[in-house]
């Protein structure tokens, strides 16, 4: 849970935007990674042969298994698990986008409310906007029939506007990254916040016309909010509400997560290179300080940056 501000931080004005956090933490995910696939591997073509470790267990050698070794496999399994959850939430993603295009053959093609819809012939109060490529917004027959006009051209307009934006890919790649560099704590309350801004963005294009589109909207969202026994899930969180009262919402991340994300990182920027200078006993460009000196710079920098983030607190717009 994300703690309130403390003191007067709660008067500072947000001035970082949370998807600008999100992409620069999944770059540094990604070059983490990278780093470290590419120290294994180079260890392994220059450095001892990659079954020593194994070798030196059999032969009961426990002294002989290095430092080195057991931080490179180390760092390396960590890079290896986030491939593999970054393959398996693709998987998932692909999976599902299979599903929406399935539906597509069931849905009806109509204008509803000025805009081209799919209508599903269904009991329950559904709109959402589905697929990868070409997002289409799928509505309900219950929903056509049990919402009032208005309410529904805000519900058509809220789901047009992740339509054109093609947020359904958006989301997914957000959700792809945060579940694959599990490392990163804060990449994951960055993400939920990536998300729930797509949402209230939605929220600002479908009340763009004044007043009465805001009433519209908001009787429409709490008329579905808390249906989950119908298998319908309005995600309506405060900061949605606020936006309709026409509040400018910010958050303080966690202390705890920009902490342990940018330690992580710091850790394994720095691990590959030097579990590769200690198993190949060859330092890493040390007839060239200045490469020293730029890696020292990459793996303080983040360090610096999750001191300073969690020292200040600042606030992050949504």
């Amino acid at each position: 849970m994300i703690r309130p501000a403390v003191g007067n931080l709660s008067r500072v004005p947000a001035r970082i935007s949370a998807p600008i956090v999100f992409s620069a933490l999944c770059l540094l995910g990604t070059l983490t990674v990278a780093l470290s696939a590419v120290a294994l591997i180079g260890t392994f073509i220059s450095g001892d042969a990659p079954w020593a470790p194994v070798k030196a267990c059999c032969e009961a050698a426990i002294a002989k298994v290095s430092f080195g070794w057991l931080l490179l496999v180390a760092v390396g399994l960590i890079s290896i698990v986030a491939l593999v959850r970054l393959a398996f939430s693709s998987w998932l993603t692909i999976k599902a986008n299979a599903r929406v295009h399935s539906l597509r053959k069931l849905a009806s093609a109509e204008k509803v409310a000025g805009h081209e819809c799919l209508v599903l012939e269904d009991a329950r109060p559904l709109a959402f906007c589905g697929g990868l490529v070409r997002p289409r917004v799928f509505l309900s027959r219950n929903l056509i029939n049990e919402l009032e006009p208005a309410e529904l051209a805000a519900v058509v307009a809220h789901e047009a506007h992740h339509q054109n934006r093609r947020d359904p890919l958006r989301n997914s790649i957000t959700r792809v990254m945060a579940y694959g560099f599990f490392f990163l704590p804060m990449l994951r309350e960055f993400g939920q916040k990536c998300v729930e801004r797509s949402e209230i963005a939605a929220d600002k294009a479908a009340v763009a016309g004044g007043e009465s589109e805001r009433k519209a909207l908001a009787s429409a969202l709490l008329s579905l909010h808390g249906r989950e026994s119908e298998g319908v899930a309005v995600s309506l969180s405060p900061d949605r509400i606020g936006v309709l009262a026409g509040e400018k919402p910010s958050w303080i991340p966690s202390r705890n997560g920009a902490l342990l994300s940018m330690s992580a990182l710091g850790v394994l920027l720095a691990g590959p290179v030097l579990a590769a200078e200690l198993v190949t006993r060859t330092p890493v460009g040390i007839e060239a300080l200045g490469l020293h000196v730029c890696l020292a710079a990459l793996i303080v920098a983040p360090l610096l940056l999750s001191a300073g983030f969690a020292w200040t607190r600042p606030r992050v717009r949504i």
